[in-house]
C-alpha cells in the first residue's frame, strides 16, 4: 500500500511539473505573441544580432525603427526572446508547398493562427545528428509536422520554412526546441523559430515549358494530387501529395536497406522538387529576374537586363536548377548511392549543388529532367526503357556523365577488350599512369562507328598500354548539351572494387590522381569543383577527465589572466564561462575557451569515448577541444609553463584549416582525421632528455599500437616509416608527427603534433579502410574506430612508451619500434657521399637513421629537408666505428 501511494505521488508530481512547464511556454506565447515576435534560438548556432541595424536574419525584413528585444527565458544553450514590433517575412522570394499554392494573403494571416519562421541547417556530421535524434524517446519526440502546417520554403543556408500553427502548438514546439526534443523528417536541424507577419505571396513551384522559357501555371492548370499532366514532350507525369512524398510510399526500391533510407530519403528527388529546387534562390546568379509584383511571376530576364549575367554563368536557352542526380540501377541502389555520393562530395562545390538519388521507379514518374543540372549514371545495365528517358534528357539540353553503362551505345560502338572489369593504366591529359579499374569495353572511334547523332567527339583518356579510348567527350555543336562516356570506374571507391590487398594498395596509390581526373571531367561538363570555401572557426571547450585536474589547472593560470584573457606569441585564449559569453570574433589568433561545460553542449566530439579510452596518469587529462581551428599547434603555447606537473594538456580539433606538417608542409586535415597537440614534459637529465628526437618515434609507434593492441586488430597492416610517418604497409601514408620543444630550467617542454586518418577515406586511405578490407579478406566483423577512441588510446600508449624508454632506455624501446618499421635491411642512396648505396641498420643514440657503408663503417644520417620522401637524398652526420 505504501509503495502504491509513493508511486501515485511521484506520478502526480511528474504530471504537475509537466503541466507547469507546458503552461510556462503557453503563457509566453499568449502574453506576447499578438504584437511581438516570440523567438526561440540556439545560441550555439545563432548569434543574436543586437546591432543597430536590427537585422536578425537574412530571411526576415530588418526590424523597424525603435525595435526592442527582451530576454524571457535562457539556459546555457538556448534562449527565448521577444522582439517588438513583430518581424516580417516577404514571401515573394519564397516557394509555396504544393497544397498551398492557391492560398491568398488573408489565408496566410488567418485570425487565431500564428505564422512561424523556422531556420534550419544541415548538420555538420550526419551520423552524430542521427544518433542523437534516434536517442530521443518516442514519447518525448515532437515532430514539426504534427503541430504546424508548412506553407512556404526558401533554399539556402539557413534553409527557411514558414509554417502556420495555433498558439498552443507554437508553445509545444518551443518547449520541445528548448528541451532538445524537436524533430523534423529531414536531415535538418532547426536552430531558430520566429513568430512573424507575412507579406507578399510565394511563387508556384510547378510550371510548363514553352519555347525554352519558364511560364507561370494558370490557376486552372495547377496539378491536383493524382492528376496526370502532359508535358510538351508528351511525357506523362504523376504528381503526388507532399505527405505521400515524405512518407516514402512511392518508393519500392528492391533490397534497399532501411538504415540507408532513413538517411537518404531526405534527399529523395520528390523533396528536391518540393523543397530544395532553389528556382527563386538568388535569381541574379542564374540570370533570372524575379518580378516583385504580388503575383510572383517568374520569367527569364530580358537580354538587356541580364546579358552580362548570362555570359558569366554560361547561360543557355534552358537554365537548370543546381541539382545533380545519381542513378545507381534497380537493385541495392540505396547502398550504392550512399557510396557513390561520397565520391562526388569530395569533388564538387557542395555550396553550389545538391546531390540526389534518382531511384529506378522515379525515372518515369517524376519531372526530374527539367530540374537537373547533371545526370550521373553509375550502373552498367539500364532496364525498363530508362535509357530512352536519359537520352530524352540529353537531347533536351541535359549533361550526362556515364560510367560503363549501356547508354554509351546510343553514341558510339563499344568493342569488348577484356572478359570482365580489371586493372588498367589510364593515360588522361597530364596524368600518364593512373591505376584504375576499367570495364569490359573500349570505344571505337572510326567514323562509321558513330551513331546517328549530330555530335562531335573528343578522346579524353585511353589505355596507356593499348591506346584504346576509355573516356570520350560527346558535344553537340548546335547546343550546350554535353556527355562524357567513361569506361573507367572513377565512381567507385577502391575498397569496394579491390578483390585482395595487393589490388587495394595499388588502387589507393592512385587515389589522389583518380580524384583529380574525376574533377577534371566534371570541369569539362562546366561543373563547379571549387572547394575553397573555408569552414567557420569555432570556440574551444575546456574539460577534464577528473574534476581536481580541472580545478588545479584553472588555479594555476589565474594570476596570468587579464579580463579572462591569456596571451602568448601566436595565440590569445579568452576563458569564458558560457557559450553566450563569447562576444569577440573568433580569428586565427584568438580562441574563446568555454569553461563551464556540463557535457550537454552540442559538439562533434564524444568526450565519454575519449575518457573511456584514456588510461594515462598525466598526459591528455585536460582537454581544449574545438570543431574548427587553423592549427592546434599554437593553442598550448601560453600554457606550457603554467600548468601543474600532474596536469597533462591536449588540444584536439575536428578540422584544421592550416594544419602543420614537418618541414613547413601543410597538413590536409579533413573531418575524420584524428588531430591533436599534446604537451609532454621530459627531464633533461634522463634517458629521453638525452635523446628528445625519440619523441617522434614514440608517438608514431603509439598510433600503431593504439590500433593493433585492440583484441582482433593485431594484423591490421600499419607500419612506421622513418622518421615520423605512419603507413599502410609500405604503400600509402596515413599519418605523421611533428615535435616542437623548448627547454626551461631542467625540463624539456615538448608539444607533439599528431594527425592520422581514421574515417576519412579520401583523398588517400584511412584506418577504417584497412579494417573494412581486412574484414572482406578474412570474413571477420571488426568494428570501425572513432577519432575519440584512437586519440585516447594513442595518448595512453605515448605515456606507456615514454615510461619504457625512461626505465629501459633505447634498448627496451627499439625492439618494439623495429617490429613495426619498414626499413630493416633496406638499401638507400646517400647524397652527401656521392649517392653511394648504403644499408639501413636502425636508429642511433639520438634517433637519427644509422646506415652501413660498403666498407662497414656506420653513419648517422638525416633527411635533406625535401617535402616528398624523407628517405631520399639522405645526408650524413658522423661516422661510427
Amino acid at each position: 500500500m505504501f509503495i502504491t501511494l509513493c508511486y501515485l505521488y511521484i506520478t502526480l508530481l511528474q504530471q504537475w511539473k509537466e503541466r507547469k512547464s507546458k503552461m510556462k511556454f503557453v503563457n509566453v506565447i499568449k502574453n506576447h505573441g499578438k504584437n511581438a515576435s516570440v523567438v526561440f534560438r540556439n545560441l550555439q548556432k545563432i548569434v543574436p544580432s543586437l546591432s543597430e541595424s536590427g537585422h536578425f536574419s537574412n530571411l526576415v525584413e530588418p526590424a523597424r525603427v525603435g525595435w526592442e528585444e527582451s530576454i524571457l527565458l535562457q539556459n546555457q544553450k538556448k534562449q527565448v526572446v521577444t522582439v517588438i514590433p513583430k518581424l516580417k517575412v516577404d514571401l515573394r522570394m519564397w516557394t509555396a508547398y504544393l497544397d498551398h499554392q492557391s492560398w491568398t494573403l488573408e489565408q496566410f494571416n488567418r485570425e487565431g493562427q500564428l505564422c512561424i519562421l523556422m531556420e534550419a541547417f544541415t548538420p555538420d556530421d550526419t551520423n552524430i545528428f542521427l544518433t542523437r535524434s534516434f536517442s530521443i524517446p518516442k514519447d518525448r519526440r515532437v515532430k514539426v509536422v504534427d503541430h504546424a502546417t508548412p506553407i512556404a520554403w526558401r533554399a539556402g543556408n539557413p534553409f527557411g520554412i514558414v509554417a502556420q500553427c495555433s498558439e498552443d502548438d507554437y508553445a509545444i514546439l518551443g518547449r520541445a526546441f528548448m528541451d532538445g526534443y524537436l524533430a523534423m523528417d529531414d536531415v535538418l536541424e532547426i536552430q531558430e523559430m520566429i513568430a512573424v507577419e507575412i507579406e507578399g505571396l510565394p511563387k508556384h513551384l510547378l510550371r510548363h515549358d514553352s519555347c525554352s522559357d519558364y511560364q507561370t501555371v494558370a490557376e486552372e492548370s495547377i496539378i491536383k494530387p493524382g492528376q496526370a499532366v502532359q508535358s510538351q514532350a508528351g511525357l506523362s507525369l504523376q504528381m503526388k501529395t507532399v505527405h505521400e512524398v515524405v512518407d516514402g510510399n512511392e518508393t519500392n526500391d528492391d533490397e534497399d536497406d532501411e538504415m540507408y533510407s532513413s538517411v537518404e530519403e531526405s534527399a529523395s528527388l520528390r523533396e528536391a522538387i518540393e523543397k530544395v529546387l532553389q528556382l527563386e534562390s538568388e535569381p541574379a546568379s542564374r540570370g533570372i529576374d524575379t518580378d516583385a509584383g504580388g503575383d510572383g511571376l517568374m520569367e527569364y530576364a530580358s537580354a538587356e537586363k541580364s546579358a552580362d549575367l548570362l555570359e558569366n554563368m554560361h547561360a543557355k536557352s534552358n537554365t537548370k536548377p543546381p541539382n545533380i542526380l545519381i542513378y545507381c540501377g534497380k537493385k541495392d541502389s540505396a547502398r550504392l548511392f550512399k557510396e557513390t555520393r561520397s565520391i562526388f562530395d569530395q569533388c564538387l562545390n557542395l555550396e553550389a549543388y545538391i546531390i540526389y538519388h534518382l531511384k529506378h521507379d522515379q525515372v518515369h514518374t517524376v519531372p526530374w529532367q527539367d530540374n537537373t543540372e547533371l545526370l550521373i549514371i553509375s550502373s552498367e545495365k539500364l532496364y525498363d526503357d530508362t535509357d530512352k528517358e536519359f537520352m530524352h534528357y540529353y537531347r533536351n539540353g541535359g549533361k550526362v556523365l556515364s560510367f560503363c553503362s549501356t547508354l554509351d551505345d546510343f553514341f558510339l560502338i563499344r568493342e569488348q577488350t577484356q572478359l570482365s572489369a580489371g586493372i588498367v593504366s589510364l593515360q588522361y591529359g597530364n596524368w600518364e599512369d593512373v591505376t584504375v579499374i576499367s570495364g569490359q569495353y573500349s570505344y571505337d572511334m572510326h567514323e562509321d562507328s558513330m551513331r546517328a547523332l549530330a555530335v562531335e567527339t573528343n578522346v579524353l583518356g585511353s589505355n596507356r598500354v593499348t591506346g584504346k579510348p576509355l573516356i570520350v567527350e560527346v558535344k553537340s555543336p548546335a547546343s550546350d548539351r554535353d556527355a562524357i562516356l567513361c569506361q573507367v570506374h572513377l565512381d567507385k571507391d577502391p575498397s569496394e572494387m579491390a578483390i585482395n590487398a595487393d589490388i587495394f594498395a595499388l588502387l589507393k596509390k592512385s587515389n589522389s590522381a583518380r580524384f583529380e581526373v574525376l574533377r577534371d571531367l566534371l570541369t569539362h561538363l562546366r561543373m563547379n569543383c571549387d572547394q575553397s570555401v573555408m569552414p567557420v572557426l569555432t570556440p574551444g571547450f575546456l574539460f577534464a577527465c577528473q574534476k581536481p585536474k580541472m580545478e588545479s589547472f584553472m588555479s594555476s593560470i589565474q594570476n596570468r589572466l587579464k579580463d579572462g584573457k591569456l596571451k602568448s606569441q601566436n595565440m590569445k585564449l579568452h576563458f569564458v564561462n558560457h557559450r553566450n559569453d563569447v562576444m569577440e570574433k573568433i580569428t586565427s589568433d584568438t580562441l574563446p575557451v568555454i569553461t563551464d561545460f556540463d557535457g550537454t553542449e552540442e559538439m562533434n566530439f564524444d568526450f565519454g569515448t575519449y575518457n573511456a579510452s584514456l588510461h594515462s596518469k598525466v598526459l591528455g587529462q585536460v582537454v581544449i577541444y574545438t570543431d574548427v581551428i587553423p592549427t592546434t599547434m599554437t593553442v598550448l603555447d601560453g600554457l606550457l609553463f603554467s600548468a601543474p606537473t600532474d596536469v597533462g594538456l591536449i588540444a584536439i580539433a575536428r578540422q584544421q584549416t592550416s594544419g602543420k606538417g614537418r618541414g613547413g608542409n601543410a597538413w590536409l586535415s579533413p573531418v575524420g582525421c584524428a588531430m591533436f597537440s599534446l604537451h609532454v614534459r621530459v627531464p633533461i637529465n634522463s634517458p629521453l632528455g638525452d635523446a628528445v628526437a625519440y619523441l617522434q618515434h614514440i608517438t608514431s609507434l603509439a598510433v600503431v599500437h593504439a590500433v593493433r593492441s585492440i583484441p582482433g586488430y593485431q594484423n591490421i597492416n600499419l607500419r612506421l616509416k622513418w622518421p615520423n610517418d605512419i603507413y599502410y604497409g609500405n604503400a600509402i601514408k596515413l599519418g605523421g608527427v611533428i615535435v616542437n620543444s623548448t627547454i626551461v630550467k631542467n625540463t624539456v617542454h615538448a608539444v607533439i603534433g599528431c594527425g592520422f586518418n581514421v574515417s576519412n577515406s579520401n583523398p588517400t586511405v584511412c584506418i577504417n579502410d584497412l579494417i573494412h578490407q581486412y574484414n572482406k579478406e578474412h570474413g571477420t566483423h571488426l568494428q570501425p574506430c572513432t577519432t575519440e577512441q584512437l586519440i585516447g588510446r594513442t595518448v595512453s600508449k605515448i605515456e606507456e612508451l615514454i615510461y619504457v624508454f625512461q626505465t629501459q632506455r633505447r634498448e627496451g624501446f627499439l625492439p618494439l619500434y623495429y617490429q613495426q618499421w619498414l626499413h630493416g635491411g633496406a638499401v638507400v642512396r646517400l647524397e652527401s657521399e656521392g649517392n653511394v648505396e648504403v644499408t639501413v641498420r636502425g636508429l642511433d643514440d639520438h634517433g637519427y637513421l644509422a646506415v652501413q657503408m660498403p666498407d662497414g663503417n656506420i653513419l648517422s644520417v638525416q633527411p635533406d629537408g625535401n617535402s616528398f620522401d624523407m628517405m631520399k637524398n639522405l645526408i650524413s652526420l658522423k661516422v661510427q666505428k
